[in-house]
């Protein structure tokens, strides 16, 4: 059977757009579990609690994870 664009207009399954879009989440996931993970096992320990000195510190931390799902963001559109 030939499939041609019109199946996926008319609520045709594609399975390489939802693969896509399973990556992208995964990846997203991914990055969102290790900075925050990371953040209150590691560092919120090491940096001995809610000190002006760990807030800096995660501070720059949670901007630079921002710039990196910007960064995603960007490569993925």
């Amino acid at each position: 059977m030939v499939t041609d664009d019109s199946d996926r207009d008319s609520g045709g399954y594609s399975a390489e757009f939802d693969v896509g879009r399973l990556y992208v989440w995964g990846v997203s996931l991914l990055i969102g579990f290790i900075g925050y993970s990371s953040q209150v096992c590691v560092y919120w320990n090491y940096l001995g609690g809610a000190t002006p000195k760990s807030l800096l510190v995660l501070g720059a931390f949670n901007c630079m994870l921002l710039l990196l799902y910007y960064n995603y963001y960007l490569a993925v559109t």
